[in-house]
């Protein structure tokens, strides 16, 4: 949350114009919401202290994997990655890994090809999408793994049961 002090002075500008120019001075922060308040009066505290509440709330959002996954492929539909070096970037899936601040890993193709202003263009999707205003998002790109050519897959994995105690009161028997 960006707090903007002493608004109590200021003369001859409204509070829109202000964050306009705000923006323009610090276009890295174009996510991060704006509250003008004065320490002296005590004008917007209140207002100040929600914004830091709903910021602190989103800071710790546990987004779902199926729809996160969904943002990001209909992100990628509307505007596709840039191709670099003859080769474009393609998103196998996502998972968030961790909160404060909010961290999404993606399986790609080759992380080589990203750019910097598509990586910027998922984060406002996402932050859009989940409405994650002043959230900090991390994006980590990851090759996604592949098997050995010739080699044998993976073996099945076998489930999780209750055991032996499990079936034998199951099946009625007792030690």
């Amino acid at each position: 949350v960006m707090l903007v002090n002493k608004w109590d002075l200021a003369q001859g500008t409204s509070p829109r114009a202000y964050a306009e120019a705000l923006r323009r001075e610090l276009p890295f922060l174009d996510y991060v919401p704006v509250v003008f308040v004065s320490a002296r009066t005590g004008h917007n505290a209140g207002a100040a202290i929600a914004a830091v509440d709903r910021v602190g709330a989103q800071v710790s959002a546990k987004l779902p994997t199926g729809v996160l996954n969904r943002v990001l492929h209909r992100a990628i539909e509307r505007i596709q990655p840039p191709a670099v070096q003859g080769r474009r970037l393609k998103l196998y899936y996502a998972a968030q890994t961790g909160v404060k601040p909010v961290r999404i890993r993606l399986f790609v193709n080759d992380p080589r090809v990203r750019t910097a202003a598509y990586e910027q263009y998922l984060v406002r999707e996402l932050r859009g999408a989940f409405g994650l205003e002043g959230a900090p998002v991390r994006l980590d790109f990851r090759a996604r793994p592949r098997a050995e050519e010739g080699s044998a897959p993976p073996p099945a994995r076998r489930r999780a049961g209750p055991g032996l105690a499990g079936r034998r009161r199951r099946e009625g028997r007792t030690r």
